[in-house]
């Protein structure tokens, strides 16, 4: 492998320190950034920075460089959320958070834009890329917690990711750490002379923001961005909201946006993130439409508490409980019989529903199990029939292979990582662009490394798969006397049929428009 990184990037530091021989430079978003400032950069080696990395809350990459010892590390954060492209040039290691540098650099170092069908056929199903990979072989992504350490006898590559995280159990002492570090974010990620807005959705996740936001005494303006047409997850996003601005003090701020007729915003998400296709020109929309109003705002955003506490869905149905079940060491766990058992059941249940092909199964071996995860369907761990889907499946099972061996087949690790994949697409770079691309200054509290290692290490996962995201709920009900049952309620009523039928038809012609737009980016045809 080639040594010489070469890093080029739109950003400016967050956090930058030249002295001695070293300079670093951290960019993008890092909330608790007095770790920075107390750090002992000089001298120092993969390790520390490996323990300095998983203290951080935020998205970020960090670039180290000690010359005298002709040492160059880069690394991003755990989820992959700041997205940086990998190409490999006559000068060394392309990397970049510009998708067209990564492919001027590929055309330029003579490597064709040819798609991979593994990719494509991924792409198609989940409308982003796998954790590493994007719809071209040529151009990479850095996946989550990669470091790269170039010396002088040569590159090594790593996850960074922690294993073997000693469990504890201790509900209450849980919900007062957990309460605290996102208190600590929401206080320390924000711009002093920023308007505050909080994404408000009448969730758990928004709800408990906007309660610490309150017992910190910030000022906030809760929005909820309503599209038009409105799908059911909306309207019943929206009716929550609803019932929960009785604990806001100045209500809820409704954005109403159409999901089409704004091509030139839908050109913008295509050229910052290509690889992930999703509804994203709402939230650019809304954010520029504050952005014209209030200037530099600071955006407190719920996303990925789902993802962090559950792995799979938070609902409180039967079949949120299943996926819970799946992703967790309560399936693997148990002997082979039960999970063949319990997988056959589920696969009854999901192709009664239409979630799941014919020629896909609810893993039962490891090795199937760490592909399922790379592959779900919705929530659900789902492998293809090796008879129709062969090269497609042993394509995943090496990516999972080798995540597993990295992790040393630690399970929460692997079960954990396999998520941080999956925030690394769709469920967060849209947020992360599109505030960006107004220069407002996010802050997602649930993303921080110190929230995903307490709760490997604190959370009761057999409690969980009954009651999700406890930690939260409880915390919103002892300390805040929050009535959730309201926001539980909520999540029941049914939307408008022929709105949501509506929505399907004009999601399917924005989609169109993306994938016009993404050939005409690349030249494919």
């Amino acid at each position: 492998m080639t040594k010489a990184l070469k890093v080029s990037l739109s950003h400016s530091p967050v956090f930058s320190l030249s002295k001695d021989g070293f300079e670093v430079n951290f960019y993008g978003q890092v909330y608790n950034r007095y770790e920075l400032e107390t750090f002992q950069f000089k001298e120092t080696n993969a390790g520390p920075l490996a323990e300095l990395l998983n203290r951080l809350g935020g998205f970020f990459l960090m670039e180290y460089v000690d010359h005298r010892r002709g040492l160059h590390v880069v690394a991003n954060d755990i989820f992959g959320n700041f997205r940086t492209y990998r190409v490999e040039v006559p000068e060394g290691l392309l990397l970049s958070d510009d998708v067209l540098v990564a492919r001027d650099g590929a055309r330029n170092g003579g490597r064709p834009l040819v798609e991979d069908a593994h990719e494509r056929f991924y792409f198609q199903r989940h409308r982003y890329t796998t954790g590493g990979a994007t719809l071209f072989s040529h151009i990479q992504k850095l996946m989550p917690a990669t470091m790269l350490i170039s010396r002088p006898e040569g590159l090594v590559e790593k996850i960074y990711f922690r294993t073997r995280i000693a469990r504890k159990s201790n509900d209450r002492l849980y919900a007062e750490k957990n309460h605290q570090l996102i208190a600590d974010s929401v206080s320390s990620g924000r711009r002093p002379n920023c308007k505050n807005i909080l994404f408000f959705t009448g969730g758990i996740d928004s709800t408990y923001l906007a309660m610490v936001l309150k017992q910190q005494e910030i000022d906030f303006l809760p929005v909820f961005v309503k599209y038009r047409p409105q799908d059911n997850d909306n309207f019943i996003d929206e009716t929550k909201t609803q019932a929960a601005a009785q604990w806001l003090p100045h209500g809820v701020r409704t954005i109403e946006v159409p999901i089409k007729d704004n091509y030139h915003l839908l050109e913008t998400a295509v050229r910052r993130h290509p690889f992930d296709k999703t509804l994203a020109v709402p939230f650019y929309e809304a954010l520029r439409l504050l952005g014209e109003e209030f200037g530099c705002c600071n955006i407190f955003n719920g996303q990925s508490s789902d993802s962090i506490y559950c792995w799979s869905a938070s609902s409180k149905t039967m079949g949120g409980r299943i996926q819970r079940l799946l992703t967790s060491r309560q399936y693997v766990d148990r002997p082979t019989y039960q999970r063949w058992i319990i997988a056959a059941m589920a696969g009854l249940l999901y192709r009664r529903r239409g979630k799941m092909g014919r020629n896909q199964f609810v893993p039962v071996s490891f090795a199937d199990y760490w592909t399922g995860l790379l592959d779900p369907a919705g929530y659900l761990p789902v492998v293809h029939s090796a008879k129709t889907d062969g090269d497609y499946s042993r394509y995943l099972s090496s990516i999972a292979e080798r995540i597993v061996t990295e992790l040393d087949g630690d399970l929460e690790a692997i079960i954990m990582y396999m998520k941080m994949m999956y925030l690394q697409g769709t469920s967060n770079i849209f947020v992360i662009e599109s505030t960006r691309a107004y220069g407002h200054n996010l802050v997602m509290p649930f993303v921080d490394a110190r929230l995903v290692y307490l709760k490997m290490s604190m959370q009761d996962e057999s409690r969980n798969l009954r009651h999700p995201r406890y930690v939260l709920e409880e915390t919103l009900q002892r300390r805040y006397k929050i009535d959730t049952g309201l926001i539980e309620r909520g999540r029941r009523v049914r939307g408008d049929s022929e709105a949501h039928a509506d929505y399907q038809k004009v999601l399917g012609e924005v989609y169109q428009q993306w994938d016009c737009l993404y050939k005409k980016l690349f030249s494919v045809t």
